[in-house]
């Protein structure tokens, strides 16, 4: 199997068809076409889970394991979330896009990964908005777990190019069956055009996918068993 370089990102994260759809050859000018691969096991609709760290246990479980960091830190507006309580946030050599403030202090911030409990809170930073942004309910998706086990991460920066028809870059999978090695999470033609749902492929009947370069070239939709906003 054909490995990428990892792309140059910002904010790993801290997410459906009847089966996976394989890119073949198009022709010049032309989006890549997509043709089902059958499946023998029926496909769950998604499930979208709005996260709520400061509420639901997350950073209690974070501070007691000591996944903390008091480095001064500075947060922006979420290009990833959207949510109104998420941000960007730069922690020493860190981004990380989205995190998402304490409602009782604009000074502490919960981000997803960064320690065995899911979740890295930071204690001094300084969170500034420039734009209102939208409830909980309605933020833009920024990762989601596939039918087959593995993660996507939504992320930012530079991508390398994509195949035909699905040039740019969303974010990165791996785990599963995609073990360690960062594949490539793409956005194309096919991509959903509604916020709520960017960058997944809508397959209908609220099933969605995801489309992964895991070879060099060529894109394969993956179903999306549960959605994180």
């Amino acid at each position: 199997m054909v490995r990428h370089r990892r792309p140059v990102v910002a904010g790993m994260a801290a997410v459906v068809l009847a089966g996976g759809a394989t890119l073949a050859d198009g022709t010049a000018g032309a989006a890549t076409p997509v043709a089902m691969t059958p499946t023998a096991r029926p496909v769950p609709r998604m499930t979208v889970k709005v996260v709520d760290p400061w509420r639901d246990g997350s950073t209690r479980r974070a501070i007691a394991a000591k996944s903390v960091t008091r480095v001064t830190g500075s947060c922006s507006d979420s290009t990833i979330s959207g949510r109104r309580d998420a941000y960007r946030c730069f922690l020493g050599n860190l981004v990380l896009d989205p995190c998402f403030v304490n409602p009782r202090s604009s000074r502490q911030i919960a981000c997803p990964g960064g320690s065995r409990t899911g979740w890295l809170v930071a204690t001094n930073v300084r969170t500034r908005r420039n734009m209102a942004g939208s409830s909980p309910t309605k933020g833009w998706i920024f990762q989601v777990r596939l039918v087959n086990g593995a993660m996507c991460y939504r992320a930012t920066g530079a991508f390398p190019p994509g195949p035909r028809g699905w040039e740019a870059g969303a974010g990165a999978c791996r785990g599963g069956p995609f073990k360690n090695e960062d594949d490539l999470w793409r956005v194309g033609d096919r991509s959903t055009e509604s916020p709520a749902f960017y960058p997944l492929v809508s397959r209908g009947s609220g099933r969605w996918a995801a489309a992964v370069e895991r070879v060099e070239g060529r894109v394969t939709l993956f179903p999306v068993r549960t959605a994180w906003r």
